[in-house]
């Protein structure tokens, strides 16, 4: 995938930076799934979400850098959707 990123450059280096890949100490892509997960922008879903609020949690969706973020939880909020407050039966 690396290789095919690189030919599609229209410059003589390839422009890793621009795609915000992780480098080794020859300057090179590291071969990581991070790298491979940045390259393909996946979709990010975070199950119980109102658990993963902390700093770790940020910064690893942020180094995955997902194209967008879904998150489900069965505990509702406090503000946001009023659907969370209405019992199921008034959903349907």
């Amino acid at each position: 995938m690396l290789k095919q990123v690189c030919s599609m450059s229209t410059s003589r280096t390839c422009p890793w930076t621009a795609l915000h890949l992780e480098l080794g100490a020859d300057d090179k892509p590291k071969r990581s799934l991070a790298n491979v997960l940045r390259l393909h922008r996946p979709i990010a879903i975070v199950d119980e979400a109102h658990n993963a609020r902390t700093s770790l949690s940020f910064n690893t969706l942020g180094n995955v850098m997902p194209s967008c973020i879904l998150e489900f939880t069965a505990t509702p909020g406090r503000a946001g959707n009023p659907q969370q407050r209405a019992p199921p039966r008034e959903c349907g």
